[in-house]
């Protein structure tokens, strides 16, 4: 069984299903090694937002959503169940959900670099 693939678009905007589990592989040149490194992914209402709706780092979440380092590759799996977590849409309650997000990663010096930031776009899916 496999996971859908997360819908990052040019803009570096993201799009899940609510109703499936998702992950993304990034993959880079053999020449990088992450290996020491850590990394924090996480969804807010708002850039503003005082906390995050899902924050998923390289320990798996109580649901198994986690961040994988292996190598020259980084592996971003969200889990089902944490994405049903996240609210519906206030005035239409069929409607994608709209929030932020964020992915950076932190190198065995401490030097904290983004990987992607958008928006998300979470749909309800049709299996609930």
């Amino acid at each position: 069984m496999s996971c859908t693939e997360l819908g990052f678009d040019d803009y570096g905007n993201l799009r899940v299903n609510k109703s499936a589990d998702s992950e993304e592989t990034f993959v880079f040149p053999t020449s990088y090694d992450f290996t020491g490194y850590t990394g924090q992914f996480q969804i807010r209402a708002t850039e503003g937002a005082a906390s995050a709706l899902l924050s998923v780092t390289t320990t798996a979440t109580a649901n198994g959503s986690i961040i994988i380092f292996d190598d020259s590759t980084i592996t971003l799996r969200l889990k089902k169940a944490d994405l049903t977590t996240l609210p519906n849409n206030a005035t239409n309650a069929d409607g994608p959900y709209e929030a932020v997000y964020q992915f950076v990663v932190t190198d065995t010096d401490s030097l904290t670099s983004e990987l992607v930031a958008g928006a998300l776009i979470a749909e309800k899916g049709v299996v609930r």
